[in-house]
């Protein structure tokens, strides 16, 4: 995974900020929503608990997919 995680998740940054999940995305939210794709693929057959040695999704993207405006207000910077 590791070795291709890149190239897989390249257009995911792009793809979370129309979304308007995550404005600026780190490296790590990057492949972690592109973990989150590939459960959900894989969702009506196996996990990806199923694969050993395979990270596993860490964030709640469910919820912030459900809902733009709480991605939104998630992603306000008070200290700006």
């Amino acid at each position: 995974m590791e070795e291709f995680a890149d190239h897989i998740c390249d257009d995911l940054a792009c793809q979370l900020a129309r979304l308007h999940i995550r404005e600026n995305p780190t490296p790590e939210e990057i492949r972690d929503y592109g973990l989150y794709l590939i459960e959900q693929l894989l969702s009506p057959l196996a996990s990806l608990s199923g694969f050993p040695g395979m990270p596993q999704v860490t964030g709640n993207w469910e919820a912030n997919l459900r809902n733009r405006l709480i991605a939104e207000q998630q992603q306000y910077d008070s200290a700006q």
